[in-house]
């Protein structure tokens, strides 16, 4: 920085460093004289203390949307405890699904879309105002009101997304770490000039930035701290902030959970990273998201630094939407609970069948249910969301896939009717 004189004169120069920015609004509202900088607060928007995302099920499409991206969705949820467990913010998350977009109607959604110019990500944010004879001036309530973040479903040049978490190579840009810095716009954080720091303007191929420095932390600190102060405004109150304390290291790394129809039943499969203690897992399942009951218990590793795979089959699944969750149980008895899955459940008349699964051969059979023949789209996708061309031959009991160009490994096979949630079936290529 450079001060001058009343002629112009440079009287010196010194150099400041500018460690975080902060978002507010300039306006003259309420009895200001002239416009004027007025803090924006966080507040509590959703009934629990903050703001609850969503998952936009159709856009681009049913399958490639963040609703039936479950890498995606794992790599945002880590994003969201990066912040949750630094700065105490309440933002949480519904992962039901929802059609809503990036629009102006007080929803929190989370969606793919196109965006040009080489953008990774975007942030919206929407903020009101309320103010009255005793709340104004400097006292008037600006507060969000809305979040949507958007992120590049047509990335450009080749480039593909690593939804990790493993590391990104020279092809992709890193998914987590573009949420992180999305999350911190939704916080009211700004921009900032400092290469491998989480705001930095700019994110390079092959480059993860999923941890917060110090300054990042202080400014998202800063941000809640005085949005979980009371105003003078009573609805909506302040921001009720997360207890941190909650954050310390799980027993349990998971590094996926996945659910999904298979014929008549729902597999149920996860793996984690690392165990700790981990003496078994209880499955949950419920009817509307809110009430569970347990379904069964898979015994854990106990202790392990490798990989290890799980699975579940509930051989009775309802009619129409399941809610399942794990929890984790250790020696001592403490208990976590991993992020929540859906599966619409049709029977198989109205479903899809493969045969053979697993196969080795050049052909596949997908049955087809006869309701569904006419006004359904099959699709391939490998765990990782990346959509894989297959030719498809009409016959009398659905359709007949050549498959000998797919590598050996996990797909699956989505069923997407014009009405109505995809159907899904795990296919092995061997």
């Amino acid at each position: 920085m450079e001060v001058k004189d009343i002629a112009g004169t440079s009287i010196g120069t010194a150099s400041i460093a500018v460690d975080y920015g902060i978002n507010n609004v300039s306006s003259d509202f309420y009895n200001w004289v002239g416009d004027h900088r007025n803090r924006l607060e966080m507040v509590d928007m959703d009934g629990q203390g903050g703001y609850t995302f969503e998952y936009n099920n159709n856009a681009p499409s049913a399958m490639n949307s963040m609703y039936g991206n479950s890498a995606a969705q794992d790599a945002f949820e880590r994003a969201i405890e990066t912040w949750r467990c630094n700065t105490g913010v309440n933002f949480d998350i519904n992962d039901s699904g929802t059609s809503e977009g990036h629009a102006g109607d007080n929803g929190n959604i989370i969606i793919f879309q196109s965006i040009s110019g080489g953008t990774l990500g975007v942030t919206t944010t929407r903020y009101s105002a309320l103010a009255n004879g005793a709340c104004s001036m400097e006292n008037t309530l600006w507060y969000l009101e809305e979040i949507d973040i958007r992120f590049n479903s047509n990335l450009s040049g080749g480039f593909t997304w690593n939804y990790g978490p493993g590391s990104a190579s020279g092809s992709q840009f890193d998914f987590e770490s573009t949420a992180v810095h999305e999350l911190g716009h939704a916080h009211g954080l700004g921009h900032i000039v400092f290469p491998g720091k989480v705001m930095h303007y700019t994110l390079s191929n092959g480059v993860e930035i999923r941890s917060l420095s110090a300054e990042d932390i202080a400014a998202g600190s800063f941000k809640v701290a005085h949005s979980t102060q009371s105003n003078c405004i009573a609805t909506p109150g302040p921001m009720t902030a997360v207890p941190v304390i909650d954050c310390a290291l799980l027993p349990v790394e998971l590094l996926n959970f996945m659910a999904y129809q298979q014929e008549t039943s729902v597999l149920l499969d996860w793996e984690t990273a690392r165990e700790q203690e981990n003496d078994y897992f209880s499955i949950e399942r419920s009817g509307d998201g809110k009430e569970y009951v347990p379904l069964g218990e898979v015994t854990g590793a106990g202790y392990t630094s490798s990989i290890t795979s799980y699975e579940f089959i509930d051989r009775a699944p309802l009619t129409g939407i399941n809610y399942y969750r794990l929890k984790q149980t250790d020696f001592d008895g403490h208990t976590s609970y991993s992020p929540v899955r859906t599966v619409t459940f049709e029977r198989p008349s109205t479903g899809i069948d493969i045969f053979p699964n697993p196969a080795s051969s050049d052909q596949i059979d997908i049955i087809v249910g006869l309701d569904k023949r006419e006004t359904s789209t099959i699709q391939f996708n490998d765990s990782a969301g990346k959509f894989f061309r297959v030719n498809l031959e009409q016959t009398a009991s659905g359709f007949k896939a050549s498959v000998g160009h797919l590598a050996p490994g996990v797909y699956f096979v989505s069923m997407i009717s014009d009405h109505g949630t995809p159907v899904i079936r795990k296919f092995i290529k061997q």
